[in-house]
């Protein structure tokens, strides 16, 4: 299984998706594209999509850990700010076990604070 950047036609090729912001396009593959990542180019918006039928086998989580990676490595932050939707069991469970800290809820969303720890 590899980790690898996609220009924005072999996304739509592979994913049949349109970006409506700039950023860069990570997917996660075997022999096929299992799910992908966006993140904002100046590395202040992410998100995190894996295709149905392979949800529930980790693969949020290694998608997550891996933009966390890129972001620790290619900025001086040392944290970041996530804002999920509540009803959004999935992503807010890699959230909180992979360091994520609930910071506040609002209606909709459940905002944490994700330490980067250099």
């Amino acid at each position: 299984m590899e980790f690898i950047k996609l220009n924005e036609t072999n996304f739509k090729k592979n994913i049949n998706a349109n970006i409506n912001f700039a950023c860069d396009i990570y997917a996660l593959k075997n022999q096929n594209i299992l799910g992908y990542g966006l993140l904002k180019e100046d590395k202040t918006n992410l998100y995190i999509y894996v295709k149905k039928e392979f949800r529930g086998n980790g693969y949020g989580t290694k998608i997550f850990n891996e933009l966390i990676d890129i972001i620790r490595k290619n900025t001086n932050y040392s944290d970041i700010s996530l804002s999920i939707n509540k009803e959004d069991i999935r992503t807010n469970n890699i959230i909180k076990n992979n360091g994520g800290i609930e910071v506040s809820k609002e209606k909709n969303n459940i905002t944490y604070i994700i330490p980067l720890n250099k």
